[in-house]
């Protein structure tokens, strides 16, 4: 494996290149053949293994329940290797794999002489532990998801059939749902005791007024499912970030589908300045493929590329939009501060572009469900932007410290959502998001040419900014099922110069990691198209 690939893993981000280069030396090559047990939980481990290309599948057994897919980049049997433990999952090639193996020998060997390899290790299986406990909570008994108008919960059974034989519906006090669709078991509600047993999923049909019952089991669901404008009691009621706007036709009911049965496919996109338009790239990839996305997250320069996902806008209007940005962004045409006070431009052009680019849209009209990133420059905090103007909220997240001014929402002042949540997949796992895909441009170093010149000012900003992003992101990285990791570079925040090869670059890294997407949606029982 390359340096500069290895020095990409969480577990050595950071580290001096003597370090990594330590850990080159010791790494034996595998040749896995898909279907291979790599081992069987309960034995004793002596090895972790890196993977270079392929997938894995991490399950409690040989056919048991799957609780995760590891694509390229993803290292795995750490725990066994480090504390001596039997190993706690059977992992299986899903495709044919190329691994790197880590005997223990070799790392106790390289971590007293190399002492900072243990401490980042400590530090990632930390985050590892943390993220493998927060995907586990939430998978016990069925999954209740309220449907709004009642009538469609016929509709969206029929969708679930095909991907699970045990449905119950029931109405909510006041509502009717007409005839209990076929291969469905109609049930009261609300449910107690064991009336759930063996059930995988659950359809509240909810009535058009609420009433004391309907709200508790609204206020207790996985997600409220509506077609249409919902009823103003079930935005209300509905926990944040639960309801799930759909179109009643054959590609909304799939959706449904996904979201009653905690398979939704979700699409994170991170910031780092111009290099994000790399994020084009990928998203052509994946529509190509047929890849459906049922949520999108977004921060700073990310945050445009996930509007243009969530309100389903074409190649060729995104391409559109990174040439006005480009040309807003010129020194020339910014809107300067005399004499700058919180920041040298007031940024108040670029919010009058993103309304022209949306037509005065709110986050909440967007086709499929939107979160944005910001950070309060007062309390430090991370805020999360899910309903009001785009254009808002797009401007406030690529608030760039020193370079615009911060944005005001509400009772906020906001700046980059980059110092906070560079790439936020936690959003979309708190969302319920079942299944998520990750582009990650940031931390990436911009091009500085150090002479006799000094760097720019905006060059300045764009290294300070990636320095964070490192450090920030390594907690996110985790909580995606795969993060694709297009290479590129940039002369400052800025710099558009070379968008087009931005793009072929998000084209190139997503179509290398097609097999380990579809391996990943396969893994999570998604139905998909694209060849193995």
């Amino acid at each position: 494996m390359k340096a500069s690939v290895l020095a990409r893993l969480p577990f050595l981000q950071g580290l001096p290149a003597s370090t990594i280069a330590a850990v080159n030396r010791v790494l034996r090559p595998m040749s896995v053949p898909a279907g291979t047990v790599l081992f069987h939980a309960g034995e004793r481990g002596d090895a972790c293994y890196l993977v270079e290309r392929g997938a894995l599948r991490v399950a409690t057994s040989p056919n048991g329940e799957v609780l995760a897919t590891l694509g390229a980049g993803s290292f795995v049997g750490e725990l066994a290797l480090l504390l001596g433990e039997p190993r706690t999952a059977t992992v299986t090639a899903v495709t044919d794999s190329a691994l790197l193996e880590l005997k223990r020998a070799e790392l106790e060997s390289l971590m007293v002489d190399y002492p900072d390899l243990a401490i980042a290790m400590s530090r990632e299986l930390g985050r590892r532990i943390v993220a493998s406990n927060h995907r586990l909570l939430g998978d016990f008994g069925p999954r209740r998801s309220v449907v709004w108008p009642a009538s469609m919960v016929g509709a969206v059974a029929a969708a679930l059939d095909p991907m699970s034989r045990r449905i119950a519906v029931a109405a909510l006090r006041g509502a009717s749902i007409g005839a209990t669709p076929s291969g469905a078991t109609r049930v009261r509600a609300p449910l107690f005791g064991g009336a759930d047993a063996g059930l995988q999923s659950v359809l509240l049909g909810a009535p058009d007024e609420g009433n004391p019952s309907a709200m508790v089991a609204t206020a207790d669901a996985e997600h409220v499912l509506v077609f249409g404008a919902p009823p103003q009691w079930l935005v209300d009621t509905a926990a944040r970030g639960r309801l799930v706007r759909l179109n009643a036709d054959e590609l909304g009911l799939r959706r449904a589908s996904r979201w009653a049965t905690g398979r939704a496919v979700g699409l994170v996109l991170s910031s780092g300045g111009s290099k994000t338009v790399a994020h084009v790239g990928v998203i052509r990839v994946l529509r190509d493929a047929n890849i459906e996305i049922d949520a999108v997250a977004g921060t700073s320069g990310g945050a445009i590329a996930a509007a243009a996902v969530a309100f389903n806008r074409d190649e060729q209007f995104m391409r559109r939009c990174v040439k006005e940005i480009a040309h807003a962004t010129h020194w020339r045409r910014l809107d300067f501060n005399f004499p700058p006070r919180s920041a040298l431009f007031k940024g108040r052009r670029l919010r009058a572009l993103f309304a022209e680019w949306g037509g005065g849209v709110d986050l909440e009209d967007s086709d499929i469900p939107l979160w944005l990133v910001a950070a309060d420059v007062v309390s430090g905090a991370e805020v999360v932007l899910h309903e009001g103007p785009l254009a808002d909220a797009m401007r406030a997240s690529m608030s760039v410290p020193g370079a615009f001014d911060p944005w005001r929402i509400g009772e906020h002042v906001l700046i980059d959502g980059a110092i906070v949540n560079p790439l936020p997949a936690q959003l979309l796992r708190d969302a319920g998001v079942g299944v998520i895909f990750g582009s990650n441009v940031a931390g990436q170093a911009t091009e500085v040419v150090v002479g006799h010149k000094l760097p720019g000012f905006m060059q300045i900003i764009g290294r300070m900014l990636n320095t964070m992003e490192r450090e920030v992101i390594r907690s996110q990285v985790p909580l995606a099922d795969l993060v694709i990791r297009p290479i590129v570079h940039a002369s400052s925040t800025f710099d558009f110069s070379t968008s087009d090869t931005m793009i072929d670059a998000g084209v190139e890294a997503t179509r290398e990691r097609l097999a380990d997407i579809a391996a990943v949606l396969r893994a999570a029982g998604v139905t998909t198209k694209v060849p193995a």
